[in-house]
C-alpha cells in the first residue's frame, strides 16, 4: 500500500518528534489517526515515537489516541515493547508519564 504525502509526513514527524508537525498533518486530514487505528497490526506514530524516546510527541499521541498504546506492530510489539527494548522507561504516576532513557536495560 502506498504512503499518502501525509501519512509519509506524519511518519516524519514521529521519527523526529515534531509535535507541530503531527497537527499539520491533522490539519491536511483530519482522519489520518483513524485510519491508522483501522489497521489491525501497524507501526502506528506512537510505535516510532516511543521506540526512539520522543516523550512529548508520545505523550501527545496517548492523549489524541489512547488506543494505540495497546496497538500490536507487525511483529507483535506494543510501543511499550519498542521503548523498553531500545532502553527507554515508560514512567506513570496519576495523569503524568515521563519516557526517559534507562542506563539499567
Amino acid at each position: 500500500m502506498e504512503q499518502t504525502q501525509a501519512q509519509q509526513r506524519l511518519k516524519e514527524a514521529a521519527e523526529e518528534g515534531d509535535i507541530n508537525g503531527l497537527y499539520s498533518c491533522i490539519k491536511e486530514d483530519p482522519h489520518i489517526l483513524d485510519g491508522i487505528d483501522d489497521i489491525p497490526f501497524v507501526d502506528s506514530p506512537l510505535h516510532t515515537a516511543a521506540s526512539v524516546g520522543h516523550t512529548h510527541f508520545a505523550l501527545e499521541m496517548m492523549n489524541l489516541k489512547p488506543s494505540f498504546t495497546k496497538k500490536l506492530n507487525p511483529e507483535g510489539l506494543t510501543p511499550l515493547d519498542l521503548a523498553l527494548r531500545n532502553g527507554y522507561l515508560i514512567l506513570c504516576k496519576g495523569d503524568s508519564s515521563i519516557l526517559t532513557k534507562s542506563s539499567y536495560v
